[in-house]
C-alpha cells in the first residue's frame, strides 16, 4: 500500500521522488551519509539537538519538525487531520483511511511541508540559516499554489519534475 501512496498520481516527479527517498530512509541526512563514510557525525544538525539525524527524526521526532507540524501546518490548510502520526507524514498511511478526493488533497500537503523542512534543514547544515516554522510554511505553501493552479486531482499526469 506505501508504494502505491508514494508514487500517487496527485504528486509532482519531484515530491514522489521525496516520498520514495523516505519510505526507503534513504534521503541523504547524517545518518544515512554517516553509515556510508560520507559525513563526520550522525548528529542532527539543529542547535541543541544531538539526536541522531535519522529521515524519521528529521521529519516528525526533532523539535523542528515538531515546531513545523504544530505551528506551520494549521498556516498552510485545515485539511491537516488533528491526529497526525508519524506514519501519516512519512508513509501516508492513516489509522482510518481517508477518503480519496480528501487524501489526493492531503498527501500533496504533507509533501510539501515535508520538502519545506528538508530545505530548511538544507539551509542550515550548508549555509547555517535557520528559518522559523512561519518561513517554512511559506516554501510550503508556495509549491502547494502550483498543485492549486493546476487541479489538485491530477498535477502529475503529463506534468514535469518541476512547478
Amino acid at each position: 500500500m506505501v508504494w502505491h501512496i508514494v508514487a500517487h498520481p496527485a504528486l509532482l516527479n519531484l515530491h514522489r521522488d521525496l516520498s520514495w527517498m523516505v519510505a526507503h530512509e534513504i534521503l541523504p541526512v547524517r545518518a544515512v551519509m554517516h553509515s556510508r563514510g560520507m559525513a563526520r557525525t550522525s548528529a542532527c544538525p539543529r542547535p541543541g539537538c544531538g539526536q541522531e539525524e535519522s529521515v524519521r527524526h528529521m521529519l516528525w521526532e526533532c523539535r523542528a519538525a515538531r515546531d513545523l507540524w504544530k505551528e506551520a501546518g494549521p498556516l498552510i490548510t485545515s485539511c491537516l487531520p488533528a491526529d497526525l502520526t508519524p506514519q501519516l507524514v512519512l508513509y501516508g498511511v492513516g489509522r482510518r483511511p481517508f477518503p480519496s478526493k480528501t487524501f489526493t488533497k492531503l498527501w500533496p500537503t504533507l509533501t510539501c511541508l515535508k520538502e519545506a523542512l528538508w530545505s530548511s534543514r538544507n539551509l542550515l547544515v550548508a549555509k547555517n540559516v535557520e528559518t522559523t516554522p512561519q518561513a517554512v510554511a511559506m516554501v510550503a505553501t508556495e509549491a502547494l499554489g502550483w498543485y492549486e493552479r493546476k487541479g489538485a486531482s491530477t498535477p502529475g499526469e503529463g506534468s514535469s519534475t518541476t512547478p
